[in-house]
């Protein structure tokens, strides 16, 4: 109800998402389908569900009444059937997150069957026992290892660390302008407007991979605009920003500020706000928070 007044509020239709506006509705295809089940299938049963999927399928279709077994395959189906379809499809969790509404359900049959293919009371239970702690002993090394990988590497702290650093210097509707590591999630914090600077360079553009039909208009929209246009088009967007009386500043390193000072023109100016070591590499790299300012007349 609340998500529909929000859309209803800011689209103009209860029905339309942010998602809608961006055509993603047009990246599911059968020959996606064709292409990512092995992708799906793989994911579940080894990054997601070892040993536990399989077994869940056989639980889904064997245990029950047949309007039980129908009532799991409709829960587990149409939502493994529209992700298996979507264009997008690495490997690992990124993809196979998409089907963690469904793990209930494939758990819960796993052990359904599991309880009613053991012996009765005391075996049974033990049995049940063993398997759960041979799941957790086979899967706590990788996840431990995932999770450093992840969510305790160098790189996502140096990005939490940014976030808090520009949510206590910044105004919070500031504009950022960025390069890696720092080119996503940091405008969650505050009301930030981000960009990635990387969508300013021809190159880069052409080798990022999105859904088809945006991907197209993308890469006519760069081959069109050329690197000239593309760095004229950041120039206008500073300069609007500018305008509208908002903060912009670059999170950039040291060594890049002349290019983007030359990409911005003689009317405005990058003064450094903020120094800020950066853990890139084996050693810390030198980079700055710059505010631009415009040069008076």
């Amino acid at each position: 109800m609340f998500l529909a007044i929000y859309n209803w509020a800011i689209f103009g239709n209860p029905l339309i998402t942010g998602y809608s506006l961006t055509h993603e509705q047009d990246a599911f295809s059968l020959e996606h389908l064709r292409r990512n089940l092995v992708t799906m299938v793989g994911g579940l049963n080894t990054t997601a569900l070892l040993l536990i999927f399989p077994i869940g399928l056989a639980g889904m279709l064997t245990t029950g009444d047949i309007w039980e077994r129908l009532m799991r395959l409709f829960w587990f189906l149409p939502t493994a059937l529209l992700y298996t379809a979507y264009y997008w499809a690495p490997s690992g969790m990124p993809y196979v997150r998409f089907m963690i509404c469904t793990f209930p359900v494939i758990v819960g049959s796993a052990f359904l069957l599991i309880e009613r293919a053991s012996p009765p009371s005391y075996w049974r239970a033990a049995g049940i026992a063993v398997f759960i702690v041979f799941l957790v002993y086979l899967r706590y090394g990788e996840t431990q290892n995932g999770m450093r990988r992840v969510v305790s590497d160098q790189g996502s702290r140096t990005t939490a660390a940014a976030g808090r650093m520009l949510a206590q210097t910044l105004q919070p509707n500031a504009v950022i302008f960025s390069q890696p590591p720092f080119f996503c999630y940091i405008g969650t914090r505050q009301s930030f407007r981000h960009y990635d600077l990387r969508i300013f360079n021809a190159l880069d553009n052409y080798r990022v991979r999105r859904q088809p039909s945006r991907e197209q208009r993308l890469r006519e929209m760069y081959k069109s605009l050329g690197q000239t246009g593309l760095i004229d088009k950041k120039r206008e967007l500073v300069q609007s920003f500018l305008a509208q009386s908002r903060q912009v500043v670059y999170l950039i390193p040291q060594d890049g500020v002349d290019r983007e000072q030359e990409h911005l023109g003689e009317a405005v100016k990058l003064t450094l706000l903020k120094k800020w070591e950066v853990q890139t590499g084996s050693k810390p790299a030198e980079w700055g928070v710059y505010v631009v300012r415009k040069i008076e007349n």
